[in-house]
This record gives C-alpha cells, sequence and structure tokens, in this order.
C-alpha cells in the first residue's frame, strides 16, 4: 500500500463517519442561484468555509464539442459555479450547480455536485452510494496513485509526473495522470481542476453497462474567481458557442451582436452596435443539419427577420460584409 493510499484510508476514518442520506430532491431543484442557495439552506445546516478551494463564486468554463449527433460541427460549453455550502457527513462542502447548453455524457444526469477540500484532497460526494469519493489529490507525487468510485464502480489513477506552471504570475503544482480506460486521464492544476473536465469521463454511463453517443467536454477555456479569470486553458471566449463550419474569428463581433426574442417566435430582431456602422449585408439562417435555410439582404443596426416558416429547433445566423463576419444561435419555439 502506497503513501497515497494510506493517507486516504485515514482520511477516510476521520471523515465519514456519521451516515447522512442525501435525497434525490436535489436534482428537482431550479436552475435560478437565487432558489438554489434558498433550497441549499432549507435542506441543510449552512455554516462557513474553512477551505480555499474552491471558494464561493468559483466558476469553471468547459469546453463541449458534438460528437456528430443532432448538431454536427457544433461547439458549446458547460457553466460549473459554486453557489453555496452545505454540511454532509459532517463534512462543509461546497455546492456546484452545472449547466450544459447540450445534452451530455459528462453530466451524469445531475445538476448539482458537492465538493469539499481536506489536507490537500478534493473530495467528492458519490449521491449514489452516499459517501465521498477522492476527487483530486493536490500533494501527489511522481508514481503514487489513487482510487476514484463513482457509482459502484472503481478505477485507479496513476501519477505519470509532477511540474510546476506560472499562471498569471503565479506558481501552480501540475499532476499529469493517466487511467486504463482514459476516464481522467490529463491534467489536474492544484487549486483550479482537472483541464480536460471537472469529473471523470464516461464511467457513469459504463458503470450501468450503457454507452453515451452524445456531446464531450473536452478542454478547460476558463477558471474564474472574484470575477477575473485566473486560468485561460483554451484561445476563446469562456461562454462562446459557434459551428465549426463557420468558426471565423479577426473581424467577428458575434459575442456583441443580439437576437431578440431567443426563443424566437414569428420574428427577430438582430441587434448591431451602432459604432460598428454597418450599412448593408448578407445574412443566412443555418438549421442544425449545417443547411441553408434562409438567405436575406439586410441593412441598419436592428433589421427584423421573418421566421414563422421555420421549424421549431437550433439555428445559426450568419452574417456578414467587408466589415464584419458574426454568428449568433437562436432557437426556434
Amino acid at each position: 500500500m502506497n503513501s497515497i493510499h494510506r493517507f486516504i484510508l485515514i482520511t477516510t476514518a476521520i471523515h465519514f463517519t456519521v451516515c447522512f442520506y442525501l435525497t434525490t430532491g436535489y436534482a428537482q431543484l431550479s436552475h435560478s442561484l437565487s432558489e438554489t442557495a434558498t433550497q441549499v439552506v432549507k435542506t441543510y445546516s449552512r455554516t462557513s468555509t474553512s477551505s480555499t478551494y474552491p471558494p464561493l463564486n468559483a466558476e469553471w468554463y468547459y469546453r463541449v464539442q458534438s460528437m456528430g449527433g443532432v448538431i454536427p460541427g457544433y461547439i458549446s460549453y458547460q457553466h460549473s459555479k459554486i453557489v453555496s455550502d452545505t454540511l454532509i457527513l459532517s463534512n462543509n462542502c461546497m455546492v456546484l450547480e452545472r449547466t450544459n447548453l447540450l445534452n451530455i455524457c459528462e453530466s451524469m444526469g445531475r445538476v448539482y455536485e458537492f465538493i469539499y477540500k481536506g489536507h490537500d484532497t478534493l473530495y467528492w460526494f458519490n449521491q449514489d452510494i452516499n459517501e465521498f469519493t477522492v476527487l483530486y489529490v493536490f500533494s501527489a507525487e511522481k508514481g503514487e496513485n489513487w482510487t476514484i468510485k463513482v457509482k459502484d464502480c472503481n478505477f485507479q489513477v496513476d501519477v505519470d509526473s509532477v511540474h510546476s506552471e506560472i499562471i498569471n504570475g503565479k506558481e501552480y503544482k501540475v499532476i499529469f495522470i493517466h487511467d486504463f480506460n482514459n476516464y481522467f486521464s490529463g491534467k489536474i492544476i492544484e487549486d483550479i481542476g482537472h483541464t480536460t473536465s471537472f469529473f471523470p469521463k464516461d464511467i457513469y454511463w459504463n458503470c450501468n453497462g450503457l454507452a453515451c453517443d452524445s456531446d464531450r467536454i473536452n478542454g478547460l477555456r476558463c477558471y474564474i474567481t472574484e470575477d477575473t479569470v485566473r486560468y485561460q486553458g483554451i484561445n476563446e471566449h469562456c461562454d462562446t458557442t459557434y459551428f465549426l463550419f463557420n468558426k471565423v474569428s479577426e473581424n467577428q463581433i458575434d459575442d456583441v451582436v443580439n437576437i431578440i426574442p431567443n426563443p424566437a417566435g414569428d420574428f427577430i430582431v438582430v441587434e448591431i452596435p451602432s459604432q460598428f456602422n454597418i450599412q448593408n449585408y448578407q445574412a443566412t439562417i443555418i438549421n442544425g443539419e449545417g443547411k441553408a435555410v434562409k438567405t436575406l439582404s439586410l441593412s441598419g443596426s436592428k433589421p427584423y427577420i421573418y421566421t414563422g416558416n421555420l421549424s421549431s429547433g437550433l439555428y445559426l445566423l450568419r452574417f456578414d460584409n467587408q466589415k464584419m463576419k458574426a454568428s449568433k444561435r437562436f432557437i426556434k419555439k
């Protein structure tokens, strides 16, 4: 038994002495931040957190890439945020609220997860068996390992190497790990997280004897605390979405272009900031299969577009002229 296993057994004996049954009602909580916090306080005794990681309101944006399902070539994101703290099995846990723009395999069917840090180890509450499992061991060294339990399945993580990295002027410990099935292989940055996905991939479904053919998380875009981006791992905006076959850059202004209402009814209005002084441009509406369903000539900063003849679903509005190229996603009700 190596030092990590001895450490985990000792820590488990200290922390996991009280049994608490977590009801499945959390899965039904509202996505609203205020309602989330209220429900958490009502369900558990709220206490102040003693751990500095993860802090309240910490946010992670992970890139989600389509696996060629309903919306081929679509790039989106998963957003996770620490919204409150709560007591579980006598441990002061942080409540992580997770929002997926698309249904993805790594969501494990839940909105809320519960984590806490103790003795340089991040623990994750396994809601299926009502006990904690080790997620990250920040003190791990090369050649050591730990075991992660998802549902009632286990897999071992091995540490390949340990380095340091300067991020925004601060030195962080970086741990490279792998496991046999690549559930969690990749890079962990101390006090930031895993740079591929926050939680192990695929094992939740595999443990049920199922395969999930859906969109996948494939990289940490941003880690944010106190409204400041502390880490940016992928060179794109934290919450941007786009189609691969329409990715543009340089003159792209899609982050400041709005479509209202969204979801759309019979009409949408495209709002383009007046400072861009855009007069005339071509617009194309592309459906989820990547096919152009409508092409229009538009002018002005707030043109109306008739969408009443579009089927319900997800669309991309692409428009450009000599001054700009931009894309914006909208949903037709």
